[in-house]
């Protein structure tokens, strides 16, 4: 029996949150409502490959494969808020309020308030043709 993953941030409405589902995480919704345990959001940013086919079909409109792409951005969706919570096909939390972003409640985001870290010294790489020159020998 497999046990689900619990949300780990609340799902409130204003908040702004990433779509793992999306190649290069680019796809961005936010929360407009709760009702009857589904999310209602907006999208603000489109998928990768919805942005790529619509960047493809400016550039080229002869390619008829092409020219059904809709451009997702400020279409309504619904959404179960069980999606809302970090798995592969999950949300991750951007921002919990829209008109005041926290961008470093992100793992991967630095946090701006901390102390500058001194720059470190790195050593020149190395030649390989004069690395092991003083043991070569003519016999």
């Amino acid at each position: 029996m497999t046990t689900k993953i619990p949300p780990t941030h609340p799902v409130t409405p204003g908040s702004i949150w990433r779509d793992r589902r999306d190649l290069f995480g680019s796809r961005t919704l936010r929360v407009e409502r709760i009702e009857n345990g589904r999310a209602v959001c907006v999208t603000l940013t489109n998928s990768y490959e919805v942005q790529r086919q619509l960047t493809l079909a400016a550039k080229r409109p002869q390619d008829s494969p092409l020219h059904n792409t809709r451009d997702m951005r400020g279409s309504t969706t619904r959404i179960l808020l069980d999606r809302f919570r970090p798995t592969a096909h999950g949300l991750d939390l951007i921002t919990a309020d829209a008109e005041t972003p926290n961008r470093t409640s992100s793992p991967n985001r630095p946090v701006r308030d901390a102390a500058p870290t001194p720059p470190r010294t790195v050593a020149a790489p190395r030649n390989p043709a004069t690395i092991n020159q003083h043991e070569v020998t003519s016999s």
